[in-house]
């Protein structure tokens, strides 16, 4: 019995875990310049795992935030990408 209220507990902990975090659009209507696109986004994964999406039409964050127990005030900006492929530095 200990064993399965164990596993109902960590169940409804990964689940609460998992759950999405909401996206912010930074244009509700889509991009300045993009209007009339549909077309959708495209993904690459290579075999490193690195994606590079193009199409983007409208563009958004998504916040990652602490338990508020855990909150400080403090935030991070981590802006990826950037550049065309297969550019050298």
């Amino acid at each position: 019995m200990k064993i399965l209220i164990l596993l109902a507990a960590l169940l409804t902990a990964t689940t609460t875990i998992a759950e999405p975090l909401p996206e912010l659009a930074l244009w509700p209507k889509g991009a300045p310049g993009s209007e009339g696109k549909t077309q959708p986004e495209v993904i690459v994964t290579n075999r490193n795992g690195e994606r590079r999406v193009y199409q983007i039409h409208n563009p958004s964050i998504t916040p990652f935030l602490p338990d508020a127990a855990k909150a400080s005030g403090t935030a991070v900006i981590v802006i990826p990408g950037g550049g065309t492929p297969g550019t050298a530095i």
